[in-house]
């Protein structure tokens, strides 16, 4: 009985160091796997940007013919080349990559012996488009454009409109810059502070949907302004002169539908919490009750930005005066 457990107890042994072997051996195929598949990742990536170096600037003849010519990616002997051609002329390229390493840029010429071989290849894509072919050098493809959000909003998803006022200046971080606006004077003296809610109201949503800073006093003195104030057509015609898309519509409906989707809609009003006369106003989101966060250009306490209110959709509707060109729409 003894003899036959010693023999078990030595079994169990022999087996240990052959178990132990089969883990590292395991252990080193999922590592060689890793590293495999981590440099099958980069090469994927590389092609990726080589493929994206055909919009970004070349040199030479494709300087000026680049939009007509045909761009191709071709790797030989573990070297990988741009070519452009436009069925007349080639032009083969090493790229680099940019210290950025955002993408490359094909600005050094390829070698004599390279550059005969992958013309002959592009010479070959004017006369084939077998599949043998496109498996040895593929078209380029345009990468995607660069993105901005057009519509930056805050947290309760309110455009996140730059606040002038005509009075005060621009409204920023909690202070007041541009201080000499309200003081600047029409061609018949009056001051953006006393007719330049129009004006100071336009600005405001051109400068949202440039992304870039519109200053009311650079509207001023235009085809709009009629001496008392600024016309209606004052949206529209400037949005037009800085290639902004802008209408007019009466219907209020609409204009919700539009600000609801990222458009500042600038509304004529009538006798009100904003004027004891007209005036006009700027329309900057919805807020998640429903009311509207308003951007007005002659009373900061009305305005989202600076004091936090909003108005209904209702009290807004009632204030509106002008028929078919109470809202202009922008963007």
């Amino acid at each position: 009985m003894i003899r036959k457990q010693i023999l078990v107890i030595l079994a169990v042994l022999l087996m240990l160091p052959s178990a132990a072997a089969a883990d590292d051996s395991a252990a080193a195929d999922a590592r060689l796997l890793a590293i495999e598949q981590e440099e099958a990742e980069k090469r994927a990536e590389k092609e990726k940007l080589l493929r994206a170096v055909v919009y970004v600037q070349m040199l030479g003849d494709f300087q000026d013919a680049f939009e007509n010519a045909e761009v191709y990616y071709y790797c030989l002997d573990g070297v990988d080349y741009v070519a452009a051609s436009d069925g007349t002329k080639t032009r083969i390229y090493l790229p680099r990559i940019t210290k950025s390493g955002e993408y490359f840029l094909a600005d050094e010429e390829a070698g004599d012996a390279a550059a005969e071989e992958i013309a002959g290849l592009l010479d070959e894509a004017h006369r084939t488009s077998t599949e043998e072919f496109w498996n040895k050098i593929a078209l380029a493809e345009k990468p995607e454009p660069e993105t901005h959000d057009p519509h930056p909003v805050d947290q309760n998803g309110v455009m996140l409109v730059p606040y002038y006022n005509q009075g005060s200046g621009y409204y920023e971080d909690g202070n007041w810059t541009h201080t000499d606006w309200p003081s600047t004077c029409f061609y018949n003296g009056r001051t953006l502070q006393q007719v330049g809610c129009g004006f100071t109201a336009v600005a405001m949503a051109l400068s949202y949907c440039l992304q870039d800073m519109v200053a009311p006093t650079d509207l001023m003195n235009g085809p709009d302004y009629n001496g008392n104030g600024a016309d209606g057509t004052v949206g529209v015609n400037a949005a037009a002169a800085y290639g902004v898309p802008a209408y007019q519509t009466g219907d209020f409906d609409t204009a919700i539908s539009e600000l609801r989707d990222g458009h500042p809609v600038m509304v004529f009003v009538g006798q009100s919490a904003f004027t004891n006369g007209t005036h006009y106003i700027l329309l900057v989101g919805i807020l998640p009750d429903g009311s509207i966060a308003v951007s007005d250009p002659g009373k900061y306490w009305n305005s989202y930005f600076v004091a936090g209110v909003s108005f209904s959709p209702d009290y807004i509707r009632q204030a509106a005066i002008g028929g078919s060109g109470t809202y202009t729409i922008f963007g």
